[in-house]
C-alpha cells in the first residue's frame, strides 16, 4: 500500500522478495510518483524477481517517477489491465519473455518505451496495450496471437512492423484480431514498411493488413531486402 513506503525516502531502488509469484491489484498504483519524494528524489527503480507469474490490474498504475528499462523474468505468464498505465518516465526498451500469455488492456498505455520491440509468440494483447509508445519497429514471431484494437494506436515513431519470420497463412489461420489492431498514426514524412516472408504474394498480404487489421495507408508492404 501506498502507507508503507512511507519511510522510504533515503531509497531508490525497490526489489520484490525473491519468488514473488503476485503482485496484486493496485498494489502500487499511484505511490511511485515523482512528486510524492521530490525533496528526495526524482526516479525509482522496481526489480522484477525470477519466480515472478502474473502482475495484476492497476498494479503500478500512475507511477510517473518509476524509470528503468523494464525487463520481465522469464517466468512471467500475465500482465494486467492498465498494470503499467500512465509510466512516462519509462523509457528505453521492454523485453517480454516468451512465456508470456496475456498482455491487458492498456498495459503500458502511456509509457514511452523506444527502439525495437519483439513480440511474444502465443499471446493475448489487449486494447491499446502500447498506445502512445515510441517504438520504431515491432518484431512478430510465429505463434497464435490474439490482438485487441490499437494495439500500437498514437506512436508516431512506428517505421517498421518486421513479420518475415511468418507465412500469410500462420497469420490467417492462428492470429484473431481486430479490424483496427494495426491502426496507427504517424505525422512523420518518413516511410514505414511492413517486411514480410518473401515467398508470398504481396496482393494476399496487403488485402490482410490493410483491410483486416487496419494498416495504414502510410505503411508500405514489402519483401525484405
Amino acid at each position: 500500500t501506498e502507507e508503507g513506503l512511507d519511510n522510504l525516502d533515503n531509497f531508490s531502488t525497490i526489489t520484490a522478495p525473491f519468488q514473488t509469484e503476485i503482485i496484486g491489484k493496485s498494489a502500487f498504483e499511484n505511490v511511485f510518483k515523482r512528486d510524492r519524494y521530490a525533496e528526495f528524489l526524482s526516479f525509482w527503480q522496481f526489480n522484477l524477481n525470477r519466480g515472478l507469474r502474473r502482475i495484476e490490474d492497476n498494479a503500478f498504475a500512475n507511477c510517473t517517477g518509476l524509470s528503468q528499462l523494464l525487463e520481465f523474468p522469464s517466468s512471467t505468464e500475465y500482465i494486467g489491465d492498465n498494470a503499467f498505465l500512465n509510466c512516462s518516465s519509462l523509457r528505453g526498451c521492454v523485453k517480454l519473455p516468451r512465456t508470456i500469455k496475456t498482455i491487458g488492456n492498456y498495459a503500458f498505455m502511456g509509457c514511452q518505451f523506444a527502439g525495437e520491440l519483439d513480440f511474444p509468440a502465443n499471446a493475448t494483447v489487449g486494447d491499446s496495450a502500447f498506445s502512445n509508445s515510441c517504438f520504431k519497429s515491432v518484431v512478430f514471431n510465429n505463434g497464435t496471437l490474439h490482438l485487441g484494437s490499437r494495439i500500437f494506436g498514437n506512436n508516431s515513431n512506428l517505421k517498421k512492423i518486421d513479420m518475415t519470420s511468418l507465412t500469410y497463412d500462420d497469420v490467417a489461420n492462428n492470429w484473431t484480431f481486430a479490424p483496427d489492431s494495426l491502426y496507427t498514426t504517424n505525422a512523420s514524412t518518413e516511410l514505414c514498411f511492413v517486411y514480410i516472408n518473401n515467398y508470398e504474394t504481396t496482393a494476399k498480404w496487403e488485402d490482410l493488413l490493410y483491410n483486416k487489421m487496419g494498416l495504414p495507408t502510410f505503411f508500405k508492404v514489402e519483401h525484405p531486402l
